[in-house]
């Protein structure tokens, strides 16, 4: 009876165990996707305001170009399958055999789970530092899959270009249209818009270019060819991109809620504007607009069917 007791007991305890391991895993997850602010210190701060320091100062219109330049590359994916019949004969000697384009699906597949995953860190770090990690990953992926095509191994070239790869082109994704629309928060549409043209815009362009390179060059050659320029290319934007001042959204702040505010900070010398007016809420042009963040981002609170009606929910 008494070891029925004990194995009973041990039962509820493991039993508690496990459930207090599911509400660990599950704050966890909510903290993670919930903590997104970008902390900075006043060097890094002054550092993100140069492009050339305190020669060329960041605009929010440079932004734009090196966003596009970005995409671009990684639109690249889209033109996969002038790869499809090339690799199939390369490895198969038969063009029909239809094993390249599951490294498609592969990297289309990362693409979104990575951003998914990733996508609360690379909110709260810096957009040049993930931006270099994604040109990294992207063509550690096309010199594994080149591998995998000297060695004439689909499964290398599978994880090379679908699993490494699309984790890079998702963080390069997420990471461009992150930058964008922090610069440009009253047309975070049109800015993420412009963003990706550049990815459409890749898939066009590299589809004529992986046609000329697979008649010049042999395949591993082409996608080191291939990861190299991207690489370069998606360097050069990780080194412009930066991230805007932290008070740059507080103009758009309505100037009653700041004003508000500013008596309360007085109260508190530890909180700066931007968290004394955290929460605040104000009516401007028939629209409530509440400060949903320590940085002072002015959110809209609106239906969806008010925003479906919005120039800036299309463009």
């Amino acid at each position: 009876m008494r070891i029925v007791e004990e194995l009973a007991s041990e039962a509820v305890f493991d039993h508690s165990a496990r459930e207090n391991n599911v509400r660990s895993f599950k704050q966890m997850l909510i903290n993670y996707y919930s903590n997104t602010e970008y902390v900075r210190t006043p060097q890094q701060i002054k550092r993100d305001q140069w492009i050339i320091y305190e020669r060329v100062r960041c605009r929010a219109w440079m932004i734009i170009p090196v966003a596009v330049l970005s995409q671009f590359c990684l639109g690249s994916l889209y033109a996969w399958s002038i790869f499809n019949k090339p690799i199939d004969e390369y490895i198969y000697n038969d063009p029909i055999a239809n094993k390249a384009q599951i490294t498609f699906y592969i990297a289309l597949g990362m693409l979104g789970a990575s951003g998914a995953a990733f996508g609360p860190w690379i909110e709260s770090h810096s957009p040049r530092m993930c931006a270099a990690i994604a040109a990294v990953l992207f063509f550690a992926g096309h010199c594994t899959a080149a591998l995998g095509l000297a060695c004439k191994e689909t499964g290398i070239m599978y994880f090379g270009y679908g699993f490494i790869g699309g984790i890079g082109m998702g963080v390069g994704y997420v990471t461009t249209i992150d930058a964008v629309i922090q610069w440009y928060p009253n047309a975070r549409g049109l800015s993420s818009g412009l963003a990706v043209s550049g990815f459409g815009s890749g898939a066009m362009a590299f589809s004529n270019l992986n046609s000329e390179l697979v008649h010049k060059f042999t395949l591993p050659q082409v996608f080191f060819i291939l990861g190299s320029v991207n690489f370069v290319v998606m360097l050069l934007c990780a080194l412009l991109m930066r991230p805007p001042p932290p008070d740059y959204n507080l103009p758009g702040v309505a100037v009653e809620m700041a004003e508000q505010s500013v008596a309360d900070m007085h109260n508190s010398h530890s909180r700066s504007l931007q968290q004394t007016i955290k929460g605040r809420s104000a009516t401007v042009g028939g629209q409530t607009i509440t400060v949903g963040s320590d940085a002072g981002d002015p959110v809209l609170i609106i239906t969806l069917s008010q925003a479906l009606s919005t120039r800036d929910f299309w463009f």
